[in-house]
Parts: C-alpha cells; sequence; structure tokens
C-alpha cells in the first residue's frame, strides 16, 4: 500500500493517466479505522496495487496509543 496526502486526487491522476480502476475511493465511516480511505489499482503491469490516505483514526479518539504514525515524528 502507498501512502498519499489525497487519495481522491490520487484516483483522478491515476485515472487520467489511463490506469485501471478497481475499487475505490472508499471510506471507513466507523469502528477504530474510522477515517481510512483507500483505493486499489493496477498498473499497466498488472500488478493490484492500493493507495490510502487518512489523518486521524478512529481509535485515536479513545487512545494515546499510536499504532500507526504516516507523519514523521
Amino acid at each position: 500500500c502507498f501512502e498519499v496526502d489525497d487519495v481522491h486526487a490520487c484516483a483522478e491522476r491515476l485515472r487520467a493517466q489511463g490506469v485501471d480502476m478497481l475499487d475505490g475511493p472508499n471510506l471507513v465511516e466507523s469502528g477504530p479505522l474510522r477515517g481510512f480511505n483507500w483505493i486499489y489499482f493496477r498498473p499497466p503491469w498488472g500488478l493490484m496495487l492500493e493507495a490510502a490516505s487518512f489523518n486521524r483514526l478512529g481509535y485515536e479518539s479513545n487512545s494515546s496509543h499510536r499504532l500507526w504514525s504516516a507523519k514523521p515524528a
């Protein structure tokens, strides 16, 4: 999975380049991954790939622990 700043903008760029979009953009609306956006796509060489973006995940509202940090500290 590739992390991107904006999965919607990423999807637009990929579509404009003729990349085969398989699913998304999707948004997790509840639970521990609330706020997670993703797309699945197939580049010209055929491998299925994922791109994702998020600012904050759902579990962070109930815990000070961070299981995943996309941004350098």
